[in-house]
C-alpha cells in the first residue's frame, strides 16, 4: 500500500495500531472477496434455476401436446369403430351367409363342395374384434386406470 494511502487510513482510525490496523485490511479485503464470490456463485445458481423452470416449461409443453395428440388418436380410433367397422362386420356376415348357402346348395345336388373351389379360409372373412383377455382381475384394473389416465376419464 502507498505510503500516503496508510497514512489516510491511520488518521481515519486514530488510536488503532499498525498491526491490528493492517489485521482490520486483510479481513475487510478477505470478506469482500468472499462477498464477491458469494454473489458469483448466486448469479450461477439462479441462472441455473431458471435454465431448469425453462425446461420444465418447455417439458410440460410437450407433454400437453403429446396428450392432446394421443386423445386425438383414441378418439379417431373409437370413431372407426363406430364408424366403419359395423357395416364391415355386417358385410362380413351377408358374405358368410351366402357362402354357407351356397356350399348348401351344392351339398343338396349332390356335391361335395370342398372339391369345387380351394376352401376359405375361416378366418378370410373374421372383422370381429376379440376382446382382450386378462390374466388377473388386477391386470383388468391397472390397464383400465392406465387408459383412463392417458385420456383424462373418470
Amino acid at each position: 500500500m502507498p505510503r500516503s494511502l496508510w497514512e489516510a487510513l491511520r488518521r481515519a482510525h486514530p488510536g488503532t495500531g499498525d498491526d491490528a490496523l493492517a489485521r482490520a485490511c486483510v479481513e475487510r479485503g478477505r470478506r469482500a472477496l468472499g462477498e464477491d464470490g458469494l454473489r458469483a456463485e448466486f448469479a450461477r445458481r439462479t441462472a441455473a434455476a431458471l435454465l431448469l423452470r425453462t425446461e420444465l416449461l418447455d417439458a410440460r409443453g410437450r407433454a400437453r401436446e403429446a396428450a392432446a395428440r394421443e386423445r386425438a388418436s383414441y378418439e379417431r380410433h373409437l370413431a372407426l369403430e363406430r364408424e366403419v367397422v359395423p357395416p364391415i362386420r355386417a358385410r362380413a356376415r351377408e358374405l358368410r351367409a351366402a357362402i354357407a348357402g351356397a356350399e348348401a346348395d351344392l351339398r343338396a345336388r349332390g356335391l361335395d363342395p370342398d372339391a369345387v373351389a380351394p376352401p376359405m379360409p375361416v378366418d378370410a372373412l373374421s372383422v370381429d374384434q376379440e376382446p382382450p383377455r386378462y390374466r388377473t382381475p388386477e391386470e383388468r384394473r391397472r390397464r383400465a386406470v392406465e387408459f383412463f389416465r392417458r385420456v383424462g376419464g373418470p
